[in-house]
């Protein structure tokens, strides 16, 4: 429960941020087809609009988690952002790699490094309602009370404003996090994890007796230390 309160306000914040996502998703999503349609697209285009997210989204989902562990979680939701705001603008589906795949195993590692081992259930739980269920519902119910009965002009202004939001969330979160927050909290470049720390200094002590082991030997490293998540940080000390 310690590190429930500690990361409680990480774990709302990242929730806000999937929400916002969800909202930016369905938004274009639910209404995508009728749109194609309205531009005097075929059935078979049609299907293959809605389609074509599916196929980059085969190998960015293959080395996603390395593509996380390079860039750093909140990286990878500022992106989305950003390349929600050209989805809306040129209303492709295959830019979904960036707003959905990706976005989804971010959220995923996030959730599972932000939440204790024995909540971790519902940790996997937290990104599903705040993407696909809240903000589902938020999404669809605005784009369909502004486009319902409409023309394809006013869905162009909806989606128009919501690219304009989606660029707006980018540009704060963007500050926010790598004026503020990142600055603030991340862990230093040359600290090893507490465990590491502590196997070195078992094997200076073991040397001392003419042991060794697979950590390190008279306080120099001898394998190469684990790359964290959120570039050089441990667990619990990547920030949102």
């Amino acid at each position: 429960m310690s590190a429930a309160r500690r990361y409680g306000a990480e774990t709302a914040a990242l929730f806000v941020v999937l929400l916002l996502l969800g909202t930016l998703w369905s938004g274009i999503d639910a209404y995508l087809p009728w749109t194609v349609r309205e531009l005097n697209a075929s059935s078979v285009q049609v299907g293959l609009t809605m389609t074509a997210g599916a196929l980059p989204a085969l190998p960015a989902l293959w080395w996603a988690e390395a593509v996380v562990d390079y860039i750093g979680h909140s990286n990878v939701f500022i992106t989305a952002f950003t390349f929600y705001c050209l989805r809306y603008l040129v209303i492709s589906e295959v830019l979904e790699v960036f707003t959905l795949s990706l976005v989804w195993v971010t959220a995923v590692l996030y959730f599972r490094h932000l939440v204790p081992k024995k909540y971790t259930t519902t940790g996997q739980a937290l990104p599903v309602i705040a993407h696909f269920c809240l903000g589902r519902c938020i999404g669809s119910i605005i784009s369909g009370m502004v486009s319902l009965g409409s023309e394809l002009e006013s869905t162009r202004e909806v989606y128009r404003a919501l690219g304009v939001v989606a660029l707006v969330v980018a540009a704060v979160y963007l500050a926010l996090y790598h004026l503020l927050l990142a600055p603030r909290c991340a862990s230093p470049a040359t600290s090893p994890p507490p465990h590491l720390l502590q196997a070195c200094s078992l094997d200076g002590q073991l040397a001392g007796k003419g042991l060794t082991t697979n950590g390190a030997s008279n306080g120099t490293w001898n394998t190469p230390m684990r790359v964290y998540h959120e570039e050089r940080s441990r667990k619990g000390h990547f920030r949102y």
